[in-house]
């Protein structure tokens, strides 16, 4: 073999292999987008391996480059496809017109879990004070935290109820509107982490229900979360005023119970959020209460997912959704969504 051959035949092998890579990489997502499509949520894995879906994609700028270089059918038709199907799935969350500033703002959520061993008051207060929203949903609120808020921002919420708890059950709203409390089947559900609240909230001249919610937690609760997500969409459907709906759902917008929850709600930053809007995990690990995973003794990287939502009936629309920049006290983030009314 001469000298000038050797390059080009471990050029062509590289080439070789990267094309077997890729067509392993085609198959491995065609199945996975056929489980997604046919079992998923069905067991404890299927329900991780959808919530992660998104980091399945990250491949897909080398098959694209593979495909146009090897120009084989197989992987330029595989390319095409999976980044329709991202595009589909998360393309409109980057369109630039979601930068614009909200035309008309007559009312501004928030929900925020505040993690059930956070101390950190000061940092907590900051950033609900940056929210600077109407209504706010809370979950895990401790002793400490509720505290800190009756005293530092009791001026500014006069209709409150707070129900702190040590642990993960407490929670609570707080509003600059009247409340009045509403018993609903919603709140007899089994499986919520703490009761949900639920209140009529009046504004002005309008009135609406607004639902403070903590969705069941763990990778092998889907079929908890399903049922409280059929709650949730049952309650909006049937509801006679408009319906916002915030808290921590514990699973992300490629669930199951997602799909349930939105067949009788909007989601505010699907309609006016800007990227991918991930709450959780952060700081802390689970040495301080949080539940930021570690792989082999390593914690994965913050803000993965996005788990934190705020709800809506079409009678609102959502002019913009941002999200809070943590003070590192919870392994949340806070989320915030402007409305106007239809």
């Amino acid at each position: 073999m001469s000298a000038e051959s050797e390059p080009r035949t471990r050029t062509q092998r590289f080439w070789a292999t990267a094309v077997i890579l890729g067509q392993l990489y085609v198959a491995c997502m065609a199945l996975a987008l056929l489980f997604q499509l046919t079992l998923r949520d069905s067991t404890s894995l299927f329900f991780a391996a959808s919530s992660l879906a998104l980091y399945f994609f990250a491949p897909l700028p080398l098959l694209v480059l593979i495909a146009l270089k090897t120009r084989r059918r197989e992987l330029l038709v595989g390319a095409l496809v999976l980044a329709l199907v991202w595009l589909w799935q998360w393309g409109r969350l980057f369109s630039p017109l979601r930068l614009r500033e909200p035309s008309r703002v007559e009312l501004r959520v928030a929900t925020y879990n505040l993690l059930g061993r956070n101390h950190s008051t000061a940092s907590t207060v900051h950033e609900l004070e940056l929210a600077n929203a109407d209504l706010i949903s809370l979950q895990e609120l401790n002793l400490e935290q509720a505290s800190a808020i009756e005293k530092e921002l009791g001026g500014t919420y006069p209709y409150r109820q707070l129900d702190p708890r040590v642990g993960v059950r407490g929670s609570g709203v707080l509003s600059r509107w009247p409340l009045e409390a509403v018993d609903t089947r919603l709140r007899r559900e089994y499986g919520w982490v703490g009761k949900p609240m639920v209140f009529k909230v009046t504004i002005e001249q309008r009135q609406l229900y607004f639902v403070q919610f903590h969705a069941a937690s763990g990778t092998g609760a889907f079929e908890a979360r399903e049922n409280q997500a059929e709650e949730l969409r049952d309650f909006a459907r049937t509801a006679d005023l408009p319906v916002i709906a915030a808290g921590d759902f514990n699973a992300t917008d490629t669930s199951r119970a997602y799909s349930i929850a939105r067949e009788g709600l909007n989601d505010a930053w699907r309609t006016a959020g800007f990227g991918f809007g991930h709450t959780f995990p952060g700081e802390p690990g689970p040495e301080a209460g949080g539940s930021r995973p570690t792989i082999a003794g390593f914690p994965v990287p913050k803000w993965l997912i996005r788990i934190d939502f705020i709800f809506h009936t079409d009678q609102l629309v959502a002019q913009e959704a941002a999200i809070v920049p943590s003070g590192g006290g919870s392994d949340h983030r806070m989320v915030t969504a402007s409305f106007s009314w239809r």
